[in-house]
């Protein structure tokens, strides 16, 4: 037996009639291609609290400018964390570097200074022991450099 199926409902098991319009929706496989007369109720229907949110919803017109602010906040707020993040890596970076610059300013002296150190201890140091080697120099020879002047 061919399977025809209706164009409104769905078919079913068993023998049962349609309520509306008292067709048979569909037996055991077998289905009638008749349309139905009023095909708006063998669609299916939303919940009544959709409905009733959609009526209550699209009836108030001062619900747009009620929630204004917030929407407004929240756009605000968006965009002030993408901007502040944007902003906040930028000014990190430059932060950065300052105080990068900063220390190697710092450690460049330093080390300035310590090569100018090492090279006048070599000299004075072989100069007063009589051309020890450098790795005999001493504590003594730095601090007698210090109390010279």
């Amino acid at each position: 037996m061919p399977v025809v199926q209706s164009e409104c409902c769905p078919p079913s098991q068993g023998n049962v009639r349609h309520e509306r319009h008292n067709q048979p929706r569909a037996t055991f496989g077998v289905s009638f291609s008749e349309t139905c007369p009023s095909p708006s109720h063998c669609q299916p229907q939303p919940p009544i609290h959709r409905i009733l949110q959609e009526l209550y919803m699209d009836s108030d017109p001062l619900d747009d400018v009620l929630s204004l602010e917030d929407k407004y906040y929240s756009e605000g707020h968006a965009l002030g964390v993408s901007d502040g993040s944007r902003a906040g890596r930028i000014e990190g970076r430059i932060f950065g570097l300052e105080k990068g610059f900063e220390k190697f300013v710092a450690m460049g002296a330093l080390g300035g200074r310590s090569t100018i150190w090492a090279s006048r201890i070599v000299r004075r140091a072989s100069a007063a022991d009589g051309g020890k080697d450098t790795a005999q120099v001493g504590v003594e020879t730095v601090n007698a450099e210090l109390s010279e002047k």
